[in-house]
């Protein structure tokens, strides 16, 4: 699964670097009064600390405005991470690999559809689940209230079924950044092309989507753990920094790795379903290459 990203390690942590590296620090700016100023050691010492540190610590109206403002910044960031990297495993698994700038100016190109991509389909997944989990709402707190078990019983069965909405929406829309950059679709027909593509593997395709998210969450966890725990325990600007330091490393290396899969499984449903030559398809590549870059 991974054996692309292997052989060109370099290329991939290159791109992602020059994206994740400047946008962690601003996320870190607009984070930082969520950062413990107490660290762990402190309140073991002087467990008084911990009562003057919750009393000081940020209010609502910034926790809001801090977590909303990391969240806007990756909504907009994240899609061109994931378009670059999809794109660098799309052309190594066909043997034009592409190098770091390159890559840089592809994904710069295919901005705006791969945001609004990436926006489209989370509204998809948000609306398809909401229509079973809103009416969930309903029932639980009609039963809890009324003591009615079957009004109970029928609020978790929507609850599961809004779930099961959300994770097909999902996991149907989950190829449109490789379409946006290698086949140049604009948005809405990028979640067509993924809906067709994924429909005839749905099951496999869903597999490997988790497989992958869950090794690379694993390989998150590791390679941030060792700066995390430093920072828990000194707490302050030593945590913001630390914290900050971690998430880059994270990203760097974790961002490529889904999208990589992703790109993976693009190629393989075409092959499947569509007789896909990729010889074919290298030679339109490297015709269209021509065609931006001329001699």
């Amino acid at each position: 699964m991974f054996r692309l990203f292997l052989r060109h390690w370099r290329t991939y942590l290159a791109a992602v670097a020059v994206i994740a590296i400047p946008t962690q620090f601003v996320v870190a700016l607009l984070q930082r009064d969520l950062v413990a100023q107490t660290g762990l050691m402190e309140v073991i010492t002087d467990p008084t600390a911990a009562q003057a540190a919750t009393a000081g610590g940020p209010g609502l109206n910034e926790f809001v405005a801090s977590v909303s403002g990391g969240w806007a910044v990756g909504l907009l960031i994240t899609p061109l991470i994931t378009g670059i990297a999809c794109v660098l495993g799309a052309r190594a698994h066909i043997g034009e690999p592409l190098a770091t700038g390159e890559a840089l100016r592809l994904g710069a190109r295919r901005y705006a559809p791969l945001v609004i991509a990436n926006l489209l389909a989370y509204v998809a997944v948000i609306v398809g689940a909401a229509l079973f989990i809103a009416p969930m709402v309903g029932l639980l707190f009609a039963g809890v209230l009324g003591e009615s078990v079957l009004s109970v019983f029928a609020g978790l069965v929507l609850g599961l079924i809004g779930f099961c909405a959300g994770v097909t929406i999902y996991t149907l829309l989950i190829i449109a950044p490789v379409v946006v950059m290698v086949e140049e679709l604009g948005p809405l027909a990028s979640l067509r092309r993924s809906s067709s593509l994924v429909r005839r593997r749905f099951w496999g395709v869903l597999g490997i989507a988790v497989l992958a998210t869950i090794i690379s969450g694993l390989i998150g966890m590791v390679v941030s753990w060792p700066v995390t725990i430093p920072a828990m325990l000194f707490g302050g600007n030593t945590a913001l920094v630390l914290t900050t330091l971690g998430a880059i490393v994270s990203v760097v290396i974790t961002a490529p790795l889904v999208p990589n899969a992703l790109a993976l499984l693009y190629f393989d449903l075409r092959v499947r379903g569509e007789a896909l030559d990729l010889e074919a398809m290298t030679a339109a590549v490297e015709a269209t290459d021509e065609g931006r870059h001329p001699a």
